[in-house]
């Protein structure tokens, strides 16, 4: 069963366009309760809600940092993407990452983002924690039909 709700989302349509940036004051504080299980796995998880595009050819990496202070003044990369062609940044384009338990070391956590090579022009993406893998492979009944 996948658990999302306000207390694991990390950003909702958050559009950045340059440089490192983080959703202003989202991040998730470790003393409210997650429902991720004691020393569970958790996944990093996130979509990109409208196509991110740039005059260039852009790059993006997805970071989930970790840091003790609110304000991360001292944040710590717990997990990255990598760089991501804006190119293939369309809506519905999902990451995906395995944390076999989150460090204890911190309490709060937060999405950064870092734009390369290009500035974004436009775009969107929403990221959040979670303790199952989302369900891509919906299936329905023979001769249904999704409108």
């Amino acid at each position: 069963m996948t658990v999302l709700d306000i207390s694991d989302q990390l950003a909702t349509a958050f559009a950045p366009t340059t440089g490192t940036s983080s959703p202003a004051g989202v991040y998730i504080d470790r003393l409210i309760k997650m429902y991720d299980g004691m020393g569970a796995s958790v996944i990093f998880y996130g979509n990109i809600a409208s196509q991110m595009t740039s005059g260039g050819s852009a790059t993006v990496d997805f970071i989930l940092q970790g840091d003790n202070d609110p304000a991360f003044g001292t944040a710590a990369t717990v997990c990255e993407t990598g760089a991501v062609a804006v190119a293939s940044l369309v809506a519905g384009y999902e990451f995906k990452i395995k944390i076999p338990r989150l460090p204890t070391a911190y309490r709060y956590y937060r999405l950064a983002v870092t734009i390369a090579v290009a500035n974004l022009t436009g775009g969107s993406v929403n990221a959040w924690l979670t303790n199952d893998d989302m369900q891509d492979n919906v299936s329905y009944a023979a001769g249904y039909t999704v409108a």
